[in-house]
């Protein structure tokens, strides 16, 4: 965008929903980005099943949080934007539909990736029996594989973040 462009062409409600759809954005990103550096490195030094019990409770937990703001925020906001953007915006689209994407991007690998694998773990045995190296193998794929998506959620987030922001400059 050239001087002169940007928020300038922006209605008020847009530019009010572009800024907290960035900001929750950052805000569901950076949450990713603790539980990627070091929230799930702390779980997995933790003994097996005291790692998957303190994650079923932030399982537990999550859906019922402050933390819902920002992803649903994120999400909705998005939807808003991706509408108003292809029907109505005659400015430079490409900023806003690359946040757009990536803001959707990581709200679907929640749904479709991270909240199964929880499901998953919070269906394990959870210490009944004596199967101590299948229990340690279940949750070493889930934490490796959990992490992994987050990674994934994480950089979306916070580059659909920086590209909201970038499109209001």
């Amino acid at each position: 965008m050239g001087a002169g462009e940007g928020w300038l062409t922006m209605d008020a409600a847009m530019l009010i929903v572009v800024v907290a759809t960035a900001l929750c954005a950052g805000a569901s990103g950076g949450t990713f980005l603790a539980f990627s550096t070091f929230v799930m490195p702390a779980l997995r030094r933790l003994p097996t099943r005291q790692a998957v019990a303190a994650m079923r409770q932030v399982n537990v937990l999550a859906p019922r949080s402050a933390f819902m703001v920002p992803l649903m925020g994120s999400a909705i906001g998005s939807c808003l934007i991706g509408t108003w953007t292809v029907l109505w915006y005659d400015g430079p689209r490409g900023l806003l539909l690359t946040g757009v994407v990536l803001n959707l991007l990581a709200f679907a690998v929640t749904g479709m990736r991270n909240v199964p694998l929880n499901n998953g773990l919070a269906r394990l045995s959870g210490g009944v029996g004596d199967d101590t190296a299948a229990e340690e193998g279940a949750w070493s794929r889930y934490a490796c594989t959990w992490t992994r998506w987050n990674h994934v959620r994480t950089l979306a987030s916070l580059v659909a973040a920086c590209s909201l922001t970038a499109a209001l400059a």
